[in-house]
């Protein structure tokens, strides 16, 4: 066992090693709020960018409807998926709302905080 105190952290298993392990600052309705924010308006810029009024295949509600859907997976998959994987080795020392949102997400499932070999492979696969 390695010498050297051991942060305490809220996510199993508890012998998990999370050295830079930082508490998240926000409540996660703080978190919730700024992330949806600013998810939101990414979104709409780019639905903004790529839909005009003047576009007359898209006429119908549902295929504005499904033109928007996309636009919303697609950021979020660029946005969160991406976001983890470049900064998934700092992830739980990171006080970004992003970074806790990640951390939230990862009191479900603590791998995503470890650096798990196959979380980075489904995540990387799915951005």
């Amino acid at each position: 066992m390695a010498s050297g105190i051991r942060t305490p952290h809220p996510y199993y298993p508890r012998d998990l090693v999370l050295d830079h392990y930082v508490p998240n600052t926000n409540t996660v309705f703080q978190t919730l709020v700024l992330v949806s924010l600013g998810f939101l308006s990414v979104a709409l810029l780019v639905l903004f960018l790529g839909y005009s009024r003047r576009h007359t295949t898209l006429a119908l509600t549902k295929d504005k409807f499904a033109f928007f859907w996309f636009i919303l997976s697609g950021v979020l998959n660029l946005f969160f998926e991406a976001y983890y994987e470049y900064n998934h080795a700092t992830l739980a020392g990171d006080n970004h709302p992003v970074a806790q949102v990640w951390k939230e997400y990862a009191l479900s499932d603590s791998r995503y905080l470890s650096s798990d070999s196959f979380v980075r492979v489904v995540e990387t696969i799915t951005t």
